[in-house]
């Protein structure tokens, strides 16, 4: 089966690095297209008894570091460069990733792999895209790859 449009969702770990890969991977294979996704969440945090919700100048950085962020990652990929799209979306990822999908014809993707309470407490990212995604999605199991709590 040939992919003419991946998608990548990237969150800058070593886990999504290595589902990058993989996506650059096929695509270069397949002569396609891949995107970069990143989604800043932009939603106010709770702290202490009232919402934190990050002031312009706050964002605005946060905003121009995963763009410098996403061209490094961008950058030496197999897929001829003219292929390699970045985009910085602004919002929950799951939705970010899920509205997306509707333009691509796979989602690759890292899982964390979290069990227990973090699963509960933090849900499930891919599996959460898995069900709501309008296309097909690939979940990179990051064997013997950190998950970002675990990388040094």
């Amino acid at each position: 089966m040939r992919f003419a449009k991946i998608l990548c969702p990237v969150d800058f770990s070593p886990r999504s690095r290595h589902a990058l890969a993989v996506a650059d991977s096929m695509a270069a294979r397949d002569g396609g297209s891949l995107t970069l996704l990143y989604a800043h969440n932009r939603a106010p945090m709770p702290v202490i008894g009232f919402d934190y919700v990050e002031d312009a100048q706050v964002e605005d950085r946060h905003l121009a570091a995963a763009e410098r962020e996403m061209k490094a990652w961008a950058t030496g990929l197999q897929t001829p460069e003219d292929r390699v799209h970045r985009v910085v979306a602004i919002g929950e990822a799951i939705a970010a990733i899920n509205e997306a999908s509707r333009d691509y014809d796979l989602v690759v993707m890292s899982t964390h792999g979290r069990t227990g309470i973090s699963r509960y407490m933090l849900g499930s990212v891919a599996e959460r895209v898995s069900r709501g995604a309008e296309c097909s999605v690939l979940i990179v199991k990051g064997a013997g790859v950190p998950a970002a709590s675990e990388a040094v």
